[in-house]
């Protein structure tokens, strides 16, 4: 008996000591507070998520799934994402384009641990832009999808957060934007089959007609269809060039209706001016 005794107080000191390492072995933060997307500023690792979320956690209902979807949490935190997909037919970042912002997994304090609370988070954090081109797996092609999306957030404004679908030449397919504060999925769907990158963010501050969102947003659960390869050879990162960034959305509140009330008062002013010199000719 004192030997089953002594096993057993050897396998909890063993679970005591490797406990902080395999925590960090699993990638999430051993601190008691995480840096966070949401305006509030870093949050306890411990804290509920906030009560509306229904699009934060790739099993939640409200982020379907179209094929394929990544979880970003099963990778170590820090690690950059660039080529490890290719198999699924994506490329992240500098895996597709050199001037594509660098990619990394990293925590979100916003975000309830399911299990992590890794996401997909481009430098600077919260702030860069999240890019992925669609390849095919074998060879140097691109590929394209009918169907992309993902969940991004912490949204701190209606509209300040989007989702932009290109096709191979940079051209837009259509953009999805945040309706409302919080968590959402995101996502575009093309009859034409022709999406071939995708970039995800939110509206840099600065920005005069979209609701600026300073302290940014990450992604995870990015789900699509299946990849099919098209003829057109892709060329080496180096030499994919980033597609335009999305025209921001209006602004929502007491600023954008200020500055429509302007723009409208201007362009009266403009008639009245017009009519008059015609009136006179």
């Amino acid at each position: 008996m004192s030997g089953l005794r002594c096993l057993a107080f050897r396998a909890v000191a063993a679970v005591l000591i490797s406990g902080p390492w395999l925590a960090l072995a699993w990638g999430e933060p051993l601190s008691d507070s995480l840096p966070s997307s949401r305006g509030s500023g870093s949050v306890a690792e411990s804290a509920p998520a906030p009560p509306a979320t229904e699009a934060a956690c790739c099993g939640d209902p409200d982020v379907p799934s179209y094929g394929t979807k990544i979880d970003f949490g099963s990778l170590p935190s820090g690690q950059e994402v660039t080529t490890q997909f290719r198999s699924l037919g994506v490329l992240f970042g500098h895996g597709g384009s050199s001037s594509a912002a660098a990619t990394y997994v990293y925590p979100d304090g916003s975000r309830p641990p399911c299990p992590t609370r890794l996401v997909l988070s481009a430098a600077p954090h919260y702030s860069g832009w999240e890019f992925f081109l669609f390849v095919d797996p074998a060879q140097a092609k691109w590929a394209t999808v009918d169907k992309v999306g993902a969940s991004v957030g912490y949204c701190d404004a209606a509209h300040s957060c989007f989702l932009a679908a290109y096709d191979v030449d940079g051209n837009l397919v259509g953009i999805d934007r945040n309706p409302d504060p919080g968590f959402a999925f995101l996502s575009v769907q093309s009859s034409y089959h022709n999406i071939s990158c995708v970039l995800i963010g939110d509206c840099a501050a600065g920005q005069p007609t979209c609701t600026p969102d300073p302290s940014g947003s990450a992604t995870n659960c990015v789900t699509f269809s299946t990849p099919t390869s098209i003829a057109r050879s892709l060329p080496p990162p180096s030499s994919v060039p980033m597609p335009t960034a999305p025209l921001p959305a209006p602004m929502t509140g007491s600023t954008g209706q200020v500055l429509l009330a302007a723009i409208l008062i201007v362009s009266g002013i403009w008639g009245v001016a017009f009519a008059r010199r015609r009136a006179r000719a």
